[in-house]
């Protein structure tokens, strides 16, 4: 029979993990989201400024990290993508 601290360690563990890599993805987004309102400010360009927001505020709003990586993704390469 498995001991339920130990079950209860691990799943910390597993969460800790995953809130960590969150972190890091948000901070990531967030900095390239926050070059783009300045970009998007400078330029007057309402895309950049658009997606920057956005890259800003989706970590806050999706808990799932492999959706928050594809959704930013999406932010990411839209402006450029559509400035072509």
């Amino acid at each position: 029979m498995a001991d339920p601290a130990a079950a209860a360690s691990a799943a910390a563990s597993a969460a800790a993990a995953i809130s960590a890599a969150s972190l890091w993805w948000g901070v990531l987004f967030g900095a390239v989201g926050a070059g783009y309102i300045v970009y998007g400010r400078r330029q007057r360009a309402a895309l950049p400024f658009l997606c920057g927001a956005g890259l800003l505020v989706l970590p806050y709003l999706i808990a799932n990290i492999w959706l928050m990586v594809g959704l930013s993704a999406v932010l990411l390469a839209l402006p450029w993508v559509m400035g072509r």
